[in-house]
């Protein structure tokens, strides 16, 4: 994270998109819990009501009458979040869990000042993961495995998980990895191997 914002004015300071996130999960982890639908809400609120500027994200002229400077895109922020899930920045601000279980993650924050425990990032692999992906995506892997009644093939962890990015071989790193036992189904098929 860059902390030397600048400022262009004696009010108003120059925030990165990332700068922004971070400042807006502080804000929101004394609820508890939060979604990144609330920190895109938090950083839209708070860049369009002056509170600071994020250069090079400027609204075009006249969106929502006027009313909205600065264009936040969700997804951007959603990625803004991967990435400080993946790089421990969001357990040194007090992230205890991720729950996966409703129609999107929410974030889950310890508000009775606990040392939080660490997020333990997915074990490496031989072929790597997309960095913004590891932590979260071990978590969501065994969270979907420990849930099965029977055996499942890499292919279907992979669509269950709609992940984009990770080959079912990326899957078999990690799922070994994580001490589960896999199956071979036709060689060097790896959607095809089972768990």
């Amino acid at each position: 994270m860059r902390t030397n914002a600048t400022t262009t004015n004696a009010t108003q300071t120059n925030l990165t998109l990332t700068e922004a996130v971070v400042q807006a999960v502080n804000e929101l982890k004394a609820t508890g819990k939060f979604s990144a639908h609330d920190v895109t809400d938090t950083v839209r609120e708070s860049v369009n009501s002056g509170e600071y500027a994020l250069p090079g994200l400027e609204a075009r002229a006249g969106t929502a009458g006027g009313t909205i400077k600065y264009w936040v895109d969700h997804q951007a922020v959603k990625t803004v979040i991967d990435d400080l899930i993946a790089n421990g920045e969001m357990a040194n601000l007090g992230m205890v869990n991720v729950d996966y279980s409703g129609r999107y993650r929410v974030f889950e924050f310890d508000t009775n000042g606990a040392t939080p425990a660490a997020v333990a990032p997915a074990p490496a692999t031989t072929n790597a993961t997309p960095a913004n992906t590891r932590g979260v995506l071990a978590q969501r892997v065994k969270a979907y495995l420990d849930r099965q009644d029977g055996t499942v093939t890499l292919k279907q962890v992979q669509s269950a998980l709609k992940t984009s990015g990770v080959s079912c071989e990326d899957f078999y790193n990690l799922i070994t990895a994580l001490g589960y036992d896999v199956e071979p189904g036709t060689v060097d098929k790896f959607s095809t191997y089972t768990v």
